[in-house]
């Protein structure tokens, strides 16, 4: 049995838009939050710096933790089938002026950064998914998502 694998994710907002990884599979173009895996004896902080540095080209300035989910095989790819993944997702800002150029080591699916309205993330293959509503809904939304398939 794989280890529950934790993730730890940047919720980086300007305005009506959120930053997010543009990848591409066979099924074609999907965003993800930046981020990844934390590694052994990491703390989460260092976690969404490090991944930030990798996957948008800068570090982050991490604030409070907003969302929490959990993925639970029994995906469609072969890949998900078992895996159990938590992904901690932060509110997180880029340093004052800085405009975070692209990917330094980008995940083999990911094409680069875009600035995603938050109006037209439903539109768009995007995951976790949930996380339109929960970045339209209420402050006081649920913290804890469940497992999001």
């Amino acid at each position: 049995m794989p280890p529950i694998r934790n993730s730890c994710k940047a919720v980086i907002q300007r305005q009506d838009k959120i930053l997010m990884i543009r990848c591409c599979d066979n099924d074609g173009a999907f965003y993800l939050l930046p981020g990844g895996g934390q590694e052994t004896r990491e703390l989460m902080h260092e976690t969404l710096v490090r991944e930030c540095i990798e996957e948008i080209g800068c570090p982050v300035e991490p604030g409070e933790l907003l969302y929490v989910c959990e993925y639970v095989g029994e995906r469609t790819h072969e890949w998900e089938r078992a895996t159990h993944q938590i992904e901690f997702m932060f509110r997180c800002t880029l340093p004052q002026g800085v405009e975070p150029p692209g990917p330094t080591a980008p995940d083999d699916v990911q094409e680069g950064i875009e600035w995603v309205p938050v109006a037209v993330l439903d539109s768009l293959r995007h995951y976790p998914c949930g996380l339109a509503q929960a970045l339209k809904g209420p402050d006081d939304a649920p913290v804890y998502w469940g497992n999001v398939k």
